[in-house]
């Protein structure tokens, strides 16, 4: 069963579970993912890449995803490879595409590794 980082006192600005009852740790994302919660992200996986989990998969339910939150995810992601590790990133389509407008709208990009998949119930 996953662990929920967060308290019910308090309405967190980004509630992350992540499951490590497998090989491949699944963490999932919900929220305001910006530049400080970006931090606390990136300081969870960095405490499961010392305790040897090295793959990831992560759902990022975060509608909109603006630029600060995608660097977060982009310096998860380096961290990860950097460690020897992977990460696959999946979000829903939407989030996807308020991503690409709020970051680049006369642009595309990916982050690979990010798959768009059907929102999460």
């Amino acid at each position: 069963m996953g662990n929920r980082i967060g308290t019910s006192e308090m309405k967190p600005a980004l509630e992350i579970w992540v499951d490590v009852d497998s090989v491949l740790v699944k963490i999932r994302l919900a929220g305001v993912l910006d530049g400080q919660t970006g931090r606390n992200v990136y300081s969870v996986v960095e405490g499961l890449l010392k305790e040897g989990y090295v793959d990831f998969a992560m759902q990022v339910d975060i509608d909109p995803l603006g630029a600060a939150g995608f660097a977060a995810l982009v310096d998860v992601q380096q961290l990860v490879k950097s460690a020897g590790g992977s990460v696959r990133l999946t979000a829903s389509r939407h989030a996807l595409l308020s991503t690409t407008l709020l970051a680049a709208p006369d642009r595309q990009f990916t982050i690979p590794g990010l798959f768009a998949t059907a929102p999460t119930p």
